[in-house]
């Protein structure tokens, strides 16, 4: 069973049998670790697409995880394939996008992708994504209709919202006529009943907006959309009379995306609707890639930001020191504090290296480590002893409690960093004079680290508790340590939490199955 699952969870994995389409060997071995505590009834690697139809037709497999390679894998073929050839929409189809440009995933969302992998991928993300993709196997709105409606998964979707406005009660029901059929139609006679239906929780997903109009037109209307910001995204199609081209002109700087003149011909109508919302479906298809690919794109550039500033200080830190220590040879004291220093910046400098390397690795799937039986309460004690000169430097005492049986199966480099980034960051947060806890305990199934220290955080910084990319005042580099404490635990198969009192401080706390990793 998988680590963290529910009961109700892990039997939706049961009996399941999973295909992977995966070129790179690196990226084989990392998704087969990830598989195994699953549980499948089968999982199959397979290098390219080329045969896949004869693969798919003869073992019905219940998900795939596809690539995305111009020599191998096409993950649109794929797509294609599964959904409208063999017709089978349950099917649950992860698409790895860490390297995928846009307008695929674009067309994945068009043809039924259930979910997006991101690097670095960790076994809750994926478990998360896997449930998801069970729950709703199709993603996009933009399948083909009739395989649509052969899928028993698909949630009934509520029909795109039309608004019209025009003071004609007549060109109302003509207008409302003609689109009841595909579109919810809303009517308002004026421009203040159109702004009452604007307003509400469900606003239309397009205008059409009639330009004469007496009191106010639909010219001042438009501005008065387009200056809301909660509206102006909202397409606006005038309805003109021949004559009125001016004002057409007018109403397109204004920002109408569109135009019909009357009297209107039906056929037009429903193109020049049909035309806003493909361009609407498309557009939500994008930003879901978009956002998901500037996350991750914003936090590689703010980390690698990040560490050149951090770096670029530890050094002059050291060689500051280095330069005090040289001239106070002859003073003890002096010559004893400035080597502490230098001993303590090279700890922080260190442990920023390696935090980059290893988030290089995660993100790049180039991250391997073996398992083997681990002493959590003796690496405790190491770390601790190599941080002993930053401990007393900061003047922060350190009790470290062991309750039970601290054996687990995991990785001993995993679990170096992330008791090393625990240590740091509690001693970089902790008040003068205070005292660090930490304590480790174990029951037959599972192991506990909790570090809790005199670290008072503002609302705004335990909201982001574990998020890298905010710039927190005691420093961007604890944000970052915390980010990197949470992927390590995640890829061991452990979760970490959170706690916040206001008179004893923080913690930060990890669970872990003995041999979940």
């Amino acid at each position: 069973m998988a680590p963290h699952l529910t009961t109700a969870d892990s039997e939706l994995f049961t009996g399941k049998r999973v295909l992977v389409i995966e070129p790179d060997n690196k990226i084989q071995k990392s998704l087969s670790v990830l598989l195994k505590p699953f549980s499948f009834a089968q999982v199959t690697f397979v290098t390219s697409s080329c045969a896949l139809e004869t693969i798919l037709t003869e073992t019905p497999f219940d998900i795939v995880i596809t690539a995305h390679d111009k020599s191998h894998v096409n993950c649109i073929y794929v797509l294609q394939l599964i959904r409208k050839k063999l017709k089978n929409p349950n099917t649950v189809v992860l698409l790895n996008a860490s390297e995928l440009p846009e307008i695929i995933a674009v067309e994945a969302m068009k043809n039924g992708v259930s979910e997006f992998l991101v690097a670095p991928l960790t076994l809750p993300a994926l478990q998360e994504r896997l449930i998801r993709g069970i729950a709703k196997p199709i993603k996009s709105d933009g399948l083909d209709p009739r395989l649509a409606a052969n899928s028993d998964q698909r949630e009934p979707q509520a029909l795109p919202t039309v608004l019209v406005v025009d003071d004609v009660p007549d060109n109302l029901k003509i207008i409302t006529e003609i689109l009841k059929s595909q579109y919810k139609v809303q009517a308002a006679i004026n421009a203040r009943a159109a702004m009452k239906v604007l307003s509400s929780d469900t606003p239309p997903d397009v205008v059409l907006l009639d330009i004469m109009m007496p009191q106010v037109d639909g010219l001042t209307l438009c501005k008065k959309i387009k200056s809301t910001t909660k509206l102006k995204n909202i397409p606006i199609i005038f309805i003109t009379a021949m004559s009125s081209q001016e004002d057409v002109v007018r109403g397109l700087e204004l920002g109408a995306v569109d135009y019909i003149t009357k009297p209107i011909k039906p056929e037009i109508l429903k193109a020049r609707i049909k035309a806003q919302f493909n361009i609407i479906n498309n557009n939500k298809s994008l930003r879901t890639k978009t956002d998901m690919a500037v996350d991750y794109s914003i936090l590689l550039k703010e980390l690698d930001r990040v560490f050149q500033y951090d770096i670029k200080n530890s050094l002059n830190d050291i060689s500051a020191s280095v330069t005090k220590l040289l001239k106070s040879q002859e003073n003890i004291s002096e010559f004893l504090e400035e080597k502490v220093n230098i001993e303590c910046a090279t700890l922080i400098l260190t442990n920023y290296i390696q935090n980059l390397k290893l988030y290089k690795q995660l993100k790049d799937s180039d991250y391997s480590s073996s398992n083997t039986w681990l002493d959590i309460a003796k690496l405790a004690n190491e770390v601790l002893e190599a941080n002993k000169v930053l401990i007393k430097r900061n003047k922060v005492k350190v009790e470290l409690k062991v309750d039970g049986d601290m054996r687990v199966k995991s990785s001993k480099v995993a679990f170096r960093h992330i008791l090393n980034n625990l240590t740091l960051h509690a001693l970089s947060t902790a008040e003068a004079q205070s005292t660090l806890k930490i304590l480790l305990t174990g029951d037959d199934d599972s192991i506990y680290i909790r570090v809790s220290n005199r670290w008072f955080p503002t609302v705004e910084q335990r909201i982001s508790i574990f998020e890298p990319l905010v710039t927190l005042a005691e420093g961007r580099e604890n944000a970052y340590a915390r980010y990197i404490i949470k992927l390590l635990s995640e890829l061991i198969g452990g979760q970490i939490e959170f706690d916040f009192d206001d008179a004893m401080g923080s913690s930060l706390n990890i669970e872990l199955n003995r041999e979940a990793a």
